[in-house]
Formats: structure tokens, sequence, C-alpha cells
């Protein structure tokens, strides 16, 4: 009788560690799942933002050379006059562009800007999605 109380202890004790070591395995999967999704979410995050910048580069380069090729950069859309950036704030992700000239300066677009279209040499778009994450594309202009 007593032999089988012995037994009955060692299987319990052997059932709670195979338990334990099932548990641990499990809360373990669990972690890195969670893990691999956050940086999931954030790998697609990064990949609005980049389509946001090249979205900006896109209309940017339409109005150079499809609207106003000859023209003054006051007259491209969404200029912002207090930065002189060209932004689109209407949905997210969003984008901000900077126009540089020859030396990499940053030309204004603001209003009462007479800079010729053709002294943009480069483009330098910004996009952002959620507002935490950005990517940048610049674009050379001949």
């Amino acid at each position: 009788m007593r032999f089988r109380k012995q037994e009955k202890c060692s299987a319990l004790v052997i059932t709670l560690l195979i338990l334990g070591v099932i548990l641990t395995i499990g809360m373990s999967i669990s972690a890195i799942s969670l893990k691999e999704r956050k940086a999931s979410i954030g790998s697609n995050q990064a990949v609005i933002s980049y389509e946001a910048a090249d979205n900006g580069v896109e209309e940017v380069l339409n109005e150079i050379f499809q609207e106003h090729p000859g023209g003054t950069v006051s007259q491209i859309i969404d200029c912002d006059n207090s930065s002189g950036l060209i932004k689109e704030n209407v949905a997210n992700p969003t984008y901000e562009v900077e126009l540089m000239d020859l030396n990499g300066d940053k030309i204004n677009c603001s209003s009462g800007s007479t800079t010729l279209i053709s002294a943009i040499k480069s483009i330098k778009s910004v996009g952002i999605s959620s507002g935490k994450s950005k990517r940048a594309v610049e674009v050379p202009i001949e």
C-alpha cells in the first residue's frame, strides 16, 4: 500500500513538471509572436511613409514639368507660406517637400517668390505616417 502512494506522488510530480514545461513553451511562443507583430506594424508604417514621400515627389514633378514648366516656384500648389515647404496635410499619411537649388540651399516657394522653376535642382520629400514614422526621398532634377 505504501508503494502505491509513492507511485501516485511520483506521477503527480512528473505531471506537474510536464505542465510547467508546456506552459513555459506556450508563454515563450506568445512573447515571440507579440514582438513579431509589433515589428510587422512598424515595418508597415515605414512602407506607408516611404510611399507618401514618393507621392510628394511625383506631385511636385508633375507641377514642375506638366503644369508650370516655365513659371516660378510660387505657382506650385500646396506651398505653406510660413515654412516655404510644399505640404499635403489632408490625409494620413502626409508629406513635406523641400525644393533645393544647385548649391543644396532651400528654395522658398512662398507666394512672393520670384525664383524660376528652372532653378530647382533637387527635390527632397519626407513622408510621415501616424506622426511617428518618417521616410525621405531625394530626387535630382536635370
